[in-house]
């Protein structure tokens, strides 16, 4: 069997495919107006009620302004452990359709083209192919709950492809569908559960040395999580049969309220220097959000019908400082957990570790206040690390628009199981991201 892993993200999903040795990011989404590996995670029904749209067809109509009974750019949140009570209610009070069937709906289309791309690109046969849709982390108290609404959208998807889903259906359409999926038709589950610190980990920690060990904290910023992995790995010598492994040093964590709080930050701020007059232009400034994120990042500062916003405002408000002191903090408890469970290595007088490697991933990896929290020096128990700054490159003959730190999740979801790295003895850390401002 040859792997797919669907890479479902806050604001965006992604896919890559593993035949034999060799894995592929996907070119899903040739129409989107993010990248043609991105399939935006968006769902839009008009106020009519009377269609249902997903992907770009769902995100032109929404940003366009139209009045809807429903628009949503970011429905993973509904699968945050918080919000799973609600999954079989109504996405909308004016229609029966709920929020998991809408999800179904949504995953089952990229599942589609996850497939098309595989059998057009590298000619591949449909029963050949097994997949795995990629989550966060969770606890103990949460998983097997999630798991469940997890799989049972797996093999929704999978049971659909070929189907009859369109990005864009007649409500009718819509609500047939829902009635004839089956959700069990065979598919078996998935082999391996792909938690995105885990696998932003496996695609991007740094190749060290042959016969040396390393260590790497990765740090994937989406638009829903900050997720984070902290693994040593050692690389044999080549006549060696041993493979590399990774080997967890903490238990991963996935820190929600990433992206989308920038979002709200970013519109607070704006609406701040609005005022009251500023009802219309503040919708129009919301539903053009990410691409002036983006932009301000990039450049300092932005100007929007004469409003002017820098980065350093940004940076300095209330819900961006609690961001970044959440998030240093889940970096220090990493630290001094993986110090107390590898001393050993890390005070080796043979291949010990001496310095520690951060890798940031995702949408958000050049975020420079959230990078500047790792420090020159950490400490790991009894040993001083000190930090060396990764930069992940895309290489020129990549197979997609997008970069490989954004397709690092479903690139490195597609590893071997046997190649898993063994995570069940850690226990998850899942909380909100932002800590109280003293």
């Amino acid at each position: 069997m040859h792997t797919i892993c669907i890479d479902f993200g806050t604001s965006s999903i992604r896919a890559a495919l593993r035949k034999n040795r060799a894995v592929h990011p996907l070119k899903i989404a040739p129409r989107s107006q993010i990248d043609n590996a991105s399939i935006p995670s968006a769902i839009f029904i008009p106020k009519a009620g009377d269609e249902v749209l997903f992907g770009v067809k769902a995100l032109e109509r929404g940003l366009a302004g139209e009045p809807s009974l429903l628009f949503e750019t970011s429905p993973k949140a509904w699968l945050s452990p918080t919000n799973t009570d609600a999954l079989c209610t109504a996405a909308t009070p004016h229609l029966p359709f709920s929020r998991w069937l809408l999800l179904a709906g949504l995953l089952s289309l990229a599942v589609r083209d996850a497939r098309r791309a595989a059998q057009r690109g590298y000619e591949l046969d449909a029963d050949s192919l097994a997949y795995r849709i990629s989550h966060p982390v969770w606890e103990s108290a949460e998983r097997s709950k999630m798991n469940v609404a997890y799989d049972d959208l797996r093999r929704v998807a999978c049971a659909e492809i070929g189907g009859q889903m369109r990005y864009q259906m007649t409500a009718e359409e819509f609500r047939r569908w829902c009635i004839s999926v089956d959700p069990v038709q065979g598919m078996r589950r998935t082999d391996v559960e792909v938690e995105e610190p885990v696998a932003a980990s496996l695609e991007l920690f740094p190749d060290p040395p042959i016969n040396r060990r390393s260590a790497a904290l990765v740090v994937d910023v989406g638009a829903g999580t900050i997720d984070l992995g902290l693994f040593a790995s050692v690389v044999p010598d080549k006549g060696s049969k041993a493979k590399r492994k990774l080997i967890p040093m903490a238990a991963p964590r996935s820190l929600f309220g990433a992206g989308d709080e920038i979002d709200k930050a970013l519109i607070n701020l704006v609406e701040v220097k609005f005022g009251s007059t500023g009802g219309a232009l503040l919708a129009e400034f919301r539903n053009g959000i990410r691409r002036s994120k983006e932009q301000l990042f990039e450049s300092g500062s932005i100007v929007f019908r004469n409003i002017e916003v820098s980065r350093q405002e940004l940076v300095k408000t209330a819900a961006l400082r609690g961001m970044a002191g959440g998030l240093k903090q889940a970096i220090e408890e990493m630290f001094a957990e993986a110090g107390e469970h590898f001393k050993v290595q890390l005070n080796a007088p043979v291949h010990g570790i001496g310095h520690l490697d951060v890798v940031f991933a995702g949408g958000g990896a050049k975020l420079e206040f959230l990078r500047a929290l790792v420090g020159s020096v950490v400490s790991m128990g009894t040993a001083k690390l000190s930090v060396r700054h990764v930069e992940v490159n895309t290489p020129d003959d990549f197979e997609v628009e997008a970069s490989r730190t954004r397709m690092a999740v479903a690139l490195g979801g597609t590893t071997n199981e046997k190649d898993w790295p063994k995570t069940e003895m850690q226990e998850a850390i899942v909380r909100t991201l932002s800590v109280p401002l003293k």
